[in-house]
């Protein structure tokens, strides 16, 4: 029995072009297209809070160009956080009709953590779109893990576009100049009537500067005691589980891949964040000024006795004075203090949230179809 290897995302994921990578080196024709995993890669941003794209501000002060970093409310993990719970908490049971077969899987759901991984792991699939539990043994013990949805490439799927047979990419490992990439395709044939289940484990190498899988090379490199080709005889499904919310994919609808709750809701959470911005530096920049001539601030020479000190009229340290020359019969103070828009601000959030709050409510959510044959 394959032993399983911890899922880990890398940052190289995102700019290796990996469905052509696939593709060439598996020799198959992926129907699933590498943009569409590029839209996986833009709903991560948004989860994580960052778009690149949108939140690097960049800007011009007296001709220098300059950049900046938007303020964000991080609306995108909220939701997806919200959406997760309301299907996964502490309230969540398990339960099966035959008592043999919940004394045979309740054990292995609370050695796993079963509840607390899938609350975490719903949240995951709500922002990408989708996830994967699979189920793998690892010193004769049941197990299972969750693959997030960059990595799992389907292959085949049914008229009801349920997925029987996939690639996962397991892990990337960096050594040196290279770098090792573990892919675990979850494969099946037929035989007479029967069909067979089986899972090949493959290793490639290429060099860290290579937008590629590389070439593939022996698995006891970096997993000695993996084996490359397992058989399942008398198995009647796949050992993984396809899951996504129940709304339609409006980016491909002709894969069986779902989309994250936010993927028709971005210009919502543009405009979020940009009354955010603007709120926060409405704070920042509209802080209270007062203008005040030169020599308030830069002092005066006052003699006390045969001794001379400099006097000033206000703390030169402090941000709301501004300095400005005056005509010394004129010298006054001007409070400059631009007026607060908040209340124009709280008004927009909250039609905004309103707005994002519409798109929430359409959402359906499907339950986790993780059901154990007898």
């Amino acid at each position: 029995m394959f032993t399983k290897i911890v899922n880990k995302i890398k940052g190289v994921l995102y700019r290796m072009k990996l469905i052509k990578g696939v593709e060439i080196q598996q020799k198959v024709d992926l129907q699933v297209d590498q943009s569409f995993y590029d839209e996986i890669a833009r709903w991560r941003c948004w989860y994580q809070g960052f778009y690149k794209e949108y939140h690097e501000i960049w800007y011009y002060v007296q001709g220098i160009k300059r950049s900046r970093k938007m303020t964000t409310l991080g609306m995108s993990k909220q939701v997806s956080q919200e959406m997760a719970n309301m299907i996964c908490n502490e309230k969540m049971e398990v339960s099966c009709d035959n008592e043999a077969v919940s004394a045979f899987i309740d054990p292995i759901l609370e050695e796993n953590g079963f509840i607390n991984n899938t609350q975490e792991n719903a949240e995951y699939m709500m922002a990408l779109g989708g996830m994967v539990a699979e189920v793998f043994s690892d010193r004769n013990n049941i197990k299972v893990s969750y693959v997030p949805a960059e990595n799992f490439i389907p292959l085949s799927w049914d008229v009801n576009k349920k997925i029987d047979q996939a690639i996962i990419v397991v892990e990337q490992t960096r050594k040196k100049d290279f770098v090792y990439t573990l892919l675990r395709s979850h494969l099946k044939r037929e035989e007479g009537d029967e069909v067979l289940y089986y899972i090949e484990n493959e290793l490639f190498k290429a060099s860290v500067n290579d937008s590629t899988l590389g070439q593939p090379v022996d698995l006891a490199i970096i997993y000695p005691d993996l084996e490359p080709y397992v058989e399942f005889p008398n198995v009647e499904r796949p050992f993984f589980a396809y899951c996504k919310p129940a709304i339609a994919n409006n980016v491909d609808s002709n894969i069986p891949l779902g989309i994250s709750i936010f993927a028709n809701a971005i210009d919502t959470l543009k405009t979020i964040d940009t009354v955010f911005d603007s709120f926060n530096r409405e704070f920042r920049l509209g802080k209270k000024r007062v203008v005040v001539p030169n020599a308030w601030l830069r002092g005066a020479v006052e003699k006390v006795g045969d001794t001379s000190r400099i006097v000033t009229k206000f703390d030169v340290d402090d941000e709301v004075f501004q300095a400005m020359e005056m005509d010394e019969k004129n010298e006054q103070f001007m409070d400059i203090s631009p007026e607060l828009r908040s209340q124009a601000h709280i008004s927009s959030l909250d039609a905004l949230f309103k707005k994002l709050s519409h798109h929430r409510r359409v959402f359906r959510l499907t339950h986790l179809d993780l059901r154990l044959r007898d």
